[in-house]
């Protein structure tokens, strides 16, 4: 290259910074990087990896429940019993809580009314020294799980109802405590 034509260049782009088109070409790679960041942060993951992590880290899980799509999950926190119903989207897991049960509660109810993410669906939990609770729903359904090493037991159905009574039976199947729905 001659040393003429490498003076020339500088004042060639001297001229071309000045300019409207130069101006528009910074301006569309300056959108095109804040596309580029925004399309890269959509990426990242801002879910959980799994309904297990999606449950706050001062709670631990008594138990859990599938219910179609949805995790329903018994937590332990702060010496209180809550329900985590654990869903999954495009982006990860993600958890709805639930208020927790008063302190002590034998029997607490809760149900969800159903959304595109979560389905209609009815849970009684609570913390027992009984061996099985049986809940009784209002459709007149039964459904008996046995009661978790911690005392705590959660049992879930699809559906929206109440449930009408919980009995708590010792390990002989009498009944030790029977509880009135809501």
């Amino acid at each position: 290259m001659s040393a003429m034509a490498l003076r020339a260049r500088p004042a060639v782009m001297d001229r071309f910074l000045h300019t409207k088109a130069a101006t528009a070409v910074g301006g569309v790679l300056v959108a095109a990087l804040l596309v580029a960041g925004l399309v890269g942060l959509a990426a990242l993951p801002t879910g959980s990896t799994s309904p297990a992590t999606a449950v706050p880290s001062d709670a631990r899980v008594s138990s859990s429940r599938t219910v179609g799509p949805v995790r329903v999950l018994l937590l332990s926190r702060r010496g209180r019993l809550q329900v985590l119903i654990a869903y999954h989207q495009a982006k990860g897991w993600f958890g709805v809580s639930v208020d927790p049960a008063p302190p002590g509660a034998v029997a607490a109810w809760t149900a969800t009314r159903g959304s595109k993410t979560i389905p209609a669906l009815s849970a009684v939990y609570g913390r027992t020294e009984a061996a099985t609770a049986k809940v009784t729903w209002r459709d007149g359904r039964v459904d008996t799980t046995a009661v978790g090493r911690d005392g705590n037991y959660l049992v879930v159905r699809r559906g929206r109802t109440a449930g009408s009574k919980v009995e708590l039976l010792n390990q002989d199947g009498t009944v030790a405590t029977t509880v009135r729905g809501p």
